[in-house]
């Protein structure tokens, strides 16, 4: 899920606290930038990890083929 893929992607405590000390020293939005980053990529919307089209007819065919086969 999205908590998981995100928790991943996060760095480590220890740099996002660097990074915001620096955002402030230096008026920059780094560390606001590198969370929305990760966000962007593994919206809360996402159900898994990986998206694919709809399968096409043919390999459905195959597949129901080959496992009428094997089930014989």
């Amino acid at each position: 899920n999205y908590t998981t893929l995100r928790s991943q992607e996060y760095p480590s405590p220890e740099d996002q606290f660097d990074m915001q000390y620096h955002d402030q020293v230096d008026g920059t939005t780094t560390w606001k930038d590198t969370i929305q980053a990760v966000k962007d990529k593994y919206p809360k919307t996402i159900t898994g990890g990986t998206t694919i089209g709809p399968i096409p007819a043919w390999v459905q065919e195959e597949v129901d083929a080959y496992n009428a086969s094997i089930n014989t």
